[in-house]
């Protein structure tokens, strides 16, 4: 079944439950939080394959994910992750429908020809402060989902998306989801949202799940680094002050040549193909490749010409989209505050192919490279009122030529996609690792460094590499954008990486 004829039965599901937003206080227990807190309930409809099995249950779950505008995760916004989480397990979601089971245990799952099955059970997320929240869902069909390792934390191929949409017929048959902005709390004076002193509960709210997701998520590896001009580097690497040379965006092919570029290359190397595929990992390494398409940049459901990089409408913007999030170490590689990311500019093949495809690009690469801007956005995704910065290095490229030709064009952009009030600095880099991701426009992703390529404290690396204590380590997944000190150093004492970017 199709997901245009998958949209009606939805429809039809949701309007059977008469579930609509409404707001109703009630005692949210507090104690143990420092302050009220809300809670997001509702039902969960389900129109998809009928679930695997194994072992005599129902394989994997529902997730429903809470996030809150200011702080959404990509292709939406720069957020890292969800402010609240629930899990509603396989046999309570499937608990009125009829599944089989092997003799022996073993997993069983339907074949693509069998009939699509219903299914329906209630949600809640818990605890959430004031705020406005978008829920994103998805049904964990192969049981491989684990919030806790990168690797696991987000829906494969063959997982059921949805969430609480504003466009559930389009969503289900192949557009760009909507979701919902949910609220908690009210906004005081000061125009900050709080909540009562009871808490809130907003219940009644819908959430679908019925889109059937065709692609893997876009696992990588570094293939190449380049220097601005082509040269080979030993890994991808910026300077705090890094300078374009002939920046020409109204010439693709010397526009790239002055961008430092990385060539990422789909699934792992050859050498690390049988451990990535063996426990603890099982990761999906056949045939890997990139799902390159135009990405909805100006987010209005169409690929169209309005979809072009902010820099220039000659250049089309495309997916999987680039971006590299600067780590801390002293947590243990997380930052929360502020955010700060790099957006890479996705290429296919080179910049003049790129300029020359059209809206309806659909192509597998088995590589692609990333232009390595040197301008990151820095945001704080606990307050989404403070306005982000959008930090770049240079005023200007090695011939005089503005970086950014329209500032009010960028910041604008920007800021209708962060949901907040965007201010432009000019100055040097923050300096340190920056993870690298490539994001799908479903959200589907993919990060290194991950647990896959760095061993835990409790996992001591052998002497030669390979191992993190009993298991493989695989070394291709824990490459980093290192952003370096200046090259002029009097540059950055008259341009500081400003306060906003800096923890």
């Amino acid at each position: 079944m199709t997901m245009s004829k998958l949209a009606p039965l939805v429809l039809t599901s949701l309007a059977a439950l008469s579930v609509g937003c409404s707001d109703v206080d009630s005692f949210v227990p507090v104690d143990s939080l420092g302050g009220p807190r809300g809670a997001l309930e509702g039902a969960i409809v389900y129109e998809g394959p009928r679930p695997c099995t194994r072992d005599g249950s129902v394989v994997g779950a529902a997730l429903v994910l809470a996030f809150e505008r200011g702080a959404l995760p990509p292709p939406d916004g720069l957020g890292t992750e969800p402010a609240g989480l629930t899990v509603v397990p396989g046999a309570t979601l499937f608990a009125g429908v009829a599944v089989e089971h092997a003799a022996d245990g073993a997993a069983l799952c339907p074949g693509a020809s069998e009939p699509n099955v219903s299914a329906s059970a209630t949600f809640a997320v818990a605890p959430l402060e004031a705020g406005v929240y978008e829920l994103r869902a998805f049904y964990d069909r192969d049981g491989d989902f684990n919030p806790a390792f990168s690797i696991f934390n987000l829906p494969t191929r063959g997982d059921v998306a949805g969430g609480a949409l504003e466009n559930l017929s389009e969503s289900l048959a192949g557009a760009r989801p909507r979701f919902q902005g949910i609220e908690l709390g009210t906004a005081d004076a000061t125009g900050r949202r709080v909540l009562p002193p009871t808490g809130q509960r907003v219940s009644g709210i819908a959430i679908a799940l019925g889109r059937v997701l065709p692609l893997e998520r876009p696992m990588f590896h570094v293939g190449a680094a380049l220097a601005a001009g082509g040269a080979a580097l030993p890994s991808v690497a910026l300077t705090s002050d890094e300078q374009l040379g002939d920046f020409n965006v109204t010439d693709p092919a010397s526009a790239e040549a002055a961008l430092p570029r990385a060539r990422l290359r789909a699934g792992l190397p050859s050498e690390e193909l049988a451990a990535g595929k063996a426990r603890p990992f099982y990761l999906p390494v056949a045939d890997p490749s990139f799902a390159m398409t135009r990405f909805d940049r100006n987010g209005d459901g169409m690929r169209d010409e309005g979809d072009h990089i902010p820099e220039t409408k000659l250049v089309p913007s495309l997916a999987p989209l680039a971006l590299f999030t600067k780590l801390d170490l002293a947590t243990g590689g997380r930052q929360v505050a502020p955010l700060v990311v790099l957006e890479g500019l996705t290429i296919l093949d080179d910049l003049v192919t790129t300029a020359l495809s059209k809206p309806e690009l659909l192509v597998a690469r088995d590589e692609l490279v990333v232009g390595l801007r040197p301008s990151v956005v820095c945001v704080d995704p606990r307050d989404g009122a403070r306005p982000a910065t959008l930090l770049v290095s240079r005023e200007t490229d090695a011939k005089g030529r503005p970086v950014v030709s329209d500032p009010t064009a960028v910041t604008s952009a920007l800021s209708k996609r962060l949901g907040r009030p965007v201010e432009l600095l000019y100055g040097c880099l923050p300096e340190g690792h920056y993870a690298m991701n490539l994001v799908y426009e479903t959200g589907q992703a993919w990060t290194v460094p991950n647990e896959a390529g760095v061993c835990a404290p409790s996992e001591p690396m052998s002497p030669d590499g390979s191992r993190c204590g009993s298991r493989a380590r695989l070394a291709s997944q824990s490459a980093v954008l290192t952003v370096a000190g200046p090259r002029d150093a009097g540059y950055c004492a008259a341009h500081p990486t400003p306060s906003a970017c800096l923890p």
